[in-house]
C-alpha cells in the first residue's frame, strides 16, 4: 500500500484495521493500482530522457567569481539544539489544510481551504465539529506537556563538486570534507527546457573560490507521544488515538515553519528584514527553500543517514532512523537549508570596506504614502555609521520614517566603512539596487 502524502495515512491504516471496511477499500484500491499501472506505461511511451552527460553539460550556469555579492556566512558553525519548545509557541505556525485530509474532509472550490471549507455545503459542517474537537484535544496536550518538542540545526562550510555538495567541518578544514551529500539532476527531455538542474548548481564550486554554506534540520513534536496513544487506548479512545497523531504531525509541521523563520531572519540572517505572517509563510512566501529527502527536488531517501551522521540528531534532538529511513518519533520533519542564490534576492557584503557614494539634485513634492523602496535602499540602523541623516530624506529614496511631505532634495556625500567578515546579509538595512529612476521633471513623477 503506497501513501503519497504521509497526512493521509493514519486514515488508510484505519481502513485496513476495520473488518468491515477492509474488503472494499483493498478492491478500490487493486482497482486503482490497475489504472495506474496503464496510465503510468502509457505516459512512459512519451516521456524521453537525456544521457547524464549531457544533462551535466547543459546545467545551470552561474558566474560565482564576478557576482556582485557573495554568499551569506551563518552566525554560527556546527550543531545548535532546541530542546523541549513550548508547544504554545508552535500554534500560529500550524497549516491546518492537511489535518482536514487525514479526515477526508476535501471542500469544493472555493471553499477548498482552511477556514473556507467550513463554508463548504457539504462537508463544512462536520469539518467545523472536527475542528473544534481537535482545539480541545490540542488545549490539553499544550496544557498538560503531552508531548515534547526537540530540534536540531546545523550549518556547515560547503561547496559543489559536480552534482555532489561536499560538507566541510570548519571554515578552516574547508577543502577537506566530512561528508557527501549527493543530489539528482533531471533528465527528462522537456522542450523548453534549457537548464537541468541539481540542487548542487545553487551551491558555489568547489574550483570557484567562493566560501559557501549549506544548512541542515530535524525537528519533532512527537516525543511522549507512544505515553499519550496508551492513554487513548486504556479508553478504547481510538478517535482520540487518531486525532492526537494527526496533531503531533501538524505541530511538528509547525516547528519545521519556525526553525525555518529563524533561520532566514537570524541564525543564517539572509532575509533579516523579513515580515511575513504565518499565512504568508505556508504560501511559502519566503527566500530560500527547505528541500528534504523523499521529495521532487531530493528524492532519494538514503541522504538521511548522511543528514543523520551531520546532525547528530539521534542523540542530540532524540530522533531516529528505522531501517526503511523513517523518522521516529513519527510526527517529525527533517530537511536542509539553501538561501536564495540571486544577488537581488540574497545580498551579503563582503569582508572588504564598502564606499557609498551618490549625488543627486530635485525638488519634488512627495506625499507620505509614496511606497519605500524605489532605489532598494532602507535607512541604515547602525548608529555606528552615522548615516541617521537618511531618515530626512524622501521616501523616493526608499528611505522609512520620513515625515516631510515635500523635501528639496541637493546633496552627495560619500562614506567608507569597514565591515566584518561575520556580519550577517542585510544587518546594515541595504539591499541591493533593483532600479533607480532618472528625476528630470518633477511634473511628470507620481
Amino acid at each position: 500500500m503506497h501513501v503519497l502524502d504521509a497526512s493521509r495515512a493514519v486514515a488508510v491504516v484505519s481502513s485496513l484495521l476495520d473488518e468491515e471496511l477492509k474488503g472494499d477499500f483493498a478492491a478500490d484500491t487493486r482497482e486503482l493500482y490497475g489504472e495506474m499501472r496503464e496510465e503510468h506505461y502509457a505516459s512512459l511511451e512519451e516521456r524521453k530522457f537525456l544521457s547524464l552527460a549531457k544533462c551535466r553539460d547543459l546545467a545551470m550556469k552561474t558566474d560565482w567569481k564576478n557576482r556582485p555579492s557573495v554568499p551569506c556566512k551563518p552566525s554560527f558553525v556546527g550543531k545548535r539544539q532546541y530542546k523541549n519548545v513550548p508547544l504554545s509557541d508552535l500554534l500560529p505556525y500550524i497549516d491546518w489544510n492537511p489535518f482536514f485530509a487525514v479526515w477526508q474532509l476535501r471542500g469544493k472550490y472555493p471553499n477548498r481551504g482552511y477556514p473556507k471549507i467550513f463554508e463548504d455545503a457539504t462537508v463544512g459542517e462536520e469539518a467545523k465539529k472536527v475542528f473544534d474537537e481537535a482545539q480541545a484535544i490540542l488545549a490539553k496536550i499544550v496544557s498538560g506537556r503531552k508531548l515534547t518538542a526537540n530540534g536540531i540545526v546545523a550549518f556547515y562550510p560547503a561547496n559543489s563538486v559536480g552534482d555532489d555538495i561536499e560538507v566541510y567541518e570548519t571554515e578552516e578544514t574547508r577543502g577537506t570534507p566530512i561528508a557527501s551529500l549527493l543530489t539528482l539532476r533531471q533528465q527528462e527531455l522537456r522542450e523548453e527546457q534549457a537548464e537541468y538542474l541539481a540542487m548542487s548548481d545553487f551551491i558555489a564550486p568547489k574550483g570557484s573560490g567562493v566560501q559557501d554554506y549549506i544548512g541542515l534540520f530535524a525537528c519533532t513534536a512527537g516525543i511522549g507521544m507512544d505515553k499519550l496513544l496508551k492513554e487513548y487506548e486504556a479508553k478504547n479512545d481510538d478517535y482520540g488515538k487518531i486525532m492526537a497523531q494527526a496533531l503531533g504531525d501538524r505541530l511538528a509541521e509547525a516547528f519545521a515553519e519556525k526553525l525555518h523563520r529563524e533561520v532566514r531572519t537570524t541564525e543564517w540572517g539572509y532575509s533579516p528584514d523579513e515580515e511575513m505572517t504565518p499565512e504568508d509563510m505556508l504560501k511559502v512566501s519566503y527566500q530560500g527553500i527547505r528541500p528534504a529527502p523523499g521529495y521532487p527536488s531530493q528524492p532519494d531517501h538514503t541522504e538521511k543517514a548522511t543528514m543523520w551522521d551531520l546532525l547528530q540528531a539521534t542523540d542530540l534532538a532524540s530522533i531516529e532512523l528505522t531501517e526503511s529511513l523513517a523518522m521516529l518519533p513519527a510526527a517529525s520533519v527533517s530537511g536542509m537549508y539553501d538561501p536564495p542564490p540571486s544577488p537581488s534576492l540574497s545580498f551579503c557584503l563582503p569582508p572588504h570596506s564598502l564606499a557609498l557614494s551618490f549625488s543627486l539634485s530635485h525638488t519634488h513634492a512627495v506625499p507620505r504614502t509614496h511606497a519605500p523602496g524605489r532605489l532598494g535602499l532602507r535607512h541604515v540602523r547602525s548608529p555606528s555609521l552615522s548615516l541617521l541623516l537618511f531618515r530626512s530624506l524622501s521616501p523616493t529614496l526608499g528611505l522609512r520614517h520620513a515625515s516631510p511631505p515635500s523635501l528639496p532634495l541637493s546633496f552627495s556625500f560619500s562614506l567608507t566603512h569597514n565591515f566584518p567578515p561575520t556580519h550577517a546579509p542585510g544587518r546594515l538595512g541595504l539591499r541591493p539596487v533593483l532600479r533607480q529612476p532618472e528625476i528630470q521633471n518633477p511634473k511628470s513623477q507620481p
